[in-house]
């Protein structure tokens, strides 16, 4: 059974009044016995658009000259640079939209970082089975944190002789210049 076409599937037909109406690549060739390029422009828009034909019959990217604007030998090098520099900010604003390649990557990304997470929890999970299991750490943590709490009482204690002397230094030093 034959599969119905789609729209955009139908191939390309052309009536003769449409035909009538438009030129065939030979008319617009036959512009130009060279067989290099012709252009072809409607006078009827204030932007002129140039169709280009090249050598082997293909059409070149259209040509679109600013509004108000001089003939090519006409225009100066400060105007192609305004129409340039515009053209070219309205370029770097334009942000792609993210293809399907990349969505794929970003939930294969996704998986790679949850598996290297989860091997990581179980690592973590096996070290405290084994400090465990052994013992090892029952002891380890006690006698660490007794030596810090010892370090802390020496530098505490250090601390409150050094302000000792210093409040009696003071207290000579107020005496002296009541003296004076």
């Amino acid at each position: 059974m034959a599969k119905p076409l789609l729209n955009s599937e139908q191939p390309f037909v052309q009536t003769e009044s449409e035909s009538s109406q438009t030129p065939g690549i030979n008319e617009v060739m036959a512009m130009d016995p060279k067989m290099e390029t012709s252009s072809y422009s409607e006078q009827t828009e204030p932007n002129v658009r140039q169709m280009e034909v090249g050598p082997g019959g293909d059409f070149k990217m259209p040509c679109t000259s600013p509004p108000n604007s001089k003939s090519k030998s006409g225009r100066s090098s400060e105007q192609i640079d305004s129409y340039r520099s515009s053209s070219n900010s309205a370029m770097s604003e334009h942000k792609p939209r993210p293809d399907k390649e990349t969505e794929r990557q970003k939930i294969d990304l996704d998986l790679v970082l949850k598996e290297v997470g989860n091997d990581l929890k179980t690592g973590c999970l096996q070290w405290t089975n084994v400090f465990q299991e052994s013992g090892d750490f029952e002891k380890f943590c006690p006698t660490r944190v007794d030596k810090l709490l010892a370090e802390a009482k020496a530098l505490e204690e250090n601390l409150t002789h050094q302000k000792e002397q210093l409040m009696d230094r003071l207290k000579a030093l107020s005496r002296t210049l009541q003296t004076i």
